[in-house]
């Protein structure tokens, strides 16, 4: 029996992977008892980046036995695995503007719109004077370079690059991983459907579905891969019963967002919200803005 899990979304990327590894190392070493573990399994660049330098797996949480849970880079019952009862909860890391902080009763709410968790964890350590292992440090770090796109996205703050330059001299990465990283990101495992299913965040109540894709050469992959994202798009939106849907293909390495809409109707939200024009169902932002980032903005539209 373990004092505390730590875990997040169901299906973590590596912002949620890193920050629950490094937060129940923080706990263990104030003399706690705690995992990391993930219910569901790792978004492929986590997954990568674990078994590039052979750090241990997060636990299968659905096995453990614990009493009380720390959650890392979420902030929404929906999204976490129903095994975890809301009282359990007394502790919540999140980074997200738009969030349901007040469903967990018993916890101490961080609540900060750096570019990732894994920023604020990393913070804790810092600040408490505990020394993080070269694991660790790693995976914060590289975690806050995804979330950040490489620090070229509107997220990113200067405690998220202040916070990566300290990790960065403790993890000892080598020259060219992130790069390395970045061009795993963009080599899909399964079909371009099954792909888009997975990467696409929805917000039930706004009735909206955006499918997040990082990519290398986002003008190339759009251009060949058109007719099957309008095909998916439509296909996702009809499965999900969404009235909007639309994909932002971000390019993490030159630093820019491709907005693909399948319909009138999701053209017209984007449209309306950022002020953008469409050519053949695709807008471009000469700049990076995240899902997150336009959570907040569709949901002040519909309020």
């Amino acid at each position: 029996m373990f004092d505390f899990l730590v875990t997040g979304y169901i299906n973590m990327d590596l912002d949620g992977a890193a920050s629950a590894y490094a937060y129940a190392e923080f706990l263990n070493k104030q003399g706690k008892t705690a995992v990391a573990g993930i219910f569901g399994k790792l978004h492929q660049e986590a997954e990568f980046v674990f078994k590039q330098f052979k750090i241990e797996p997060l636990a299968n949480a659905a096995k453990m036995d614990y009493e009380e849970v720390v959650l890392v880079d979420a902030s929404d019952a929906k999204w976490i695995d129903s095994r975890i009862r809301l009282g359990q909860v007394v502790a919540v890391f999140d980074h997200r503007q738009v969030n349901q902080v007040f469903e967990f009763k018993r916890a101490k709410i961080q609540i900060e719109l750096v570019g990732a968790a894994a920023t604020l964890v990393a913070e804790q350590f810092f600040e408490s004077n505990v020394l993080m292992s070269v694991d660790t440090a790693k995976l914060l770090y590289l975690a806050i370079v995804s979330n950040t796109i490489n620090f070229k996205a509107d997220v990113t703050t200067k405690r998220d690059v202040k916070v990566a330059e300290r990790l960065f001299k403790i993890s000892g990465l080598p020259a060219g991983f992130v790069l390395k990283m970045f061009e795993y990101k963009s080599k899909f495992k399964h079909d371009l459907k099954t792909t888009m299913v997975e990467f696409t965040g929805i917000n039930y109540s706004l009735s909206t579905g955006i499918v997040q894709l990082e990519i290398l050469e986002a003008d190339d992959f759009v251009k060949n891969n058109f007719d099957k994202i309008v095909l998916y798009l439509n296909q996702i939106k009809q499965e999900k019963k969404l009235d909007f849907i639309f994909l932002t293909c971000i390019d993490i390495g030159r630093g820019f967002n491709l907005i693909v809409a399948a319909d009138k109707s999701s053209k017209k939200l984007v449209s309306d919200i950022f002020k953008v024009k469409f050519r053949d169902n695709i807008t471009r932002f000469h700049n990076i803005i995240m899902r997150k980032q336009m959570w907040t903005l569709i949901k002040n539209k519909f309020e």
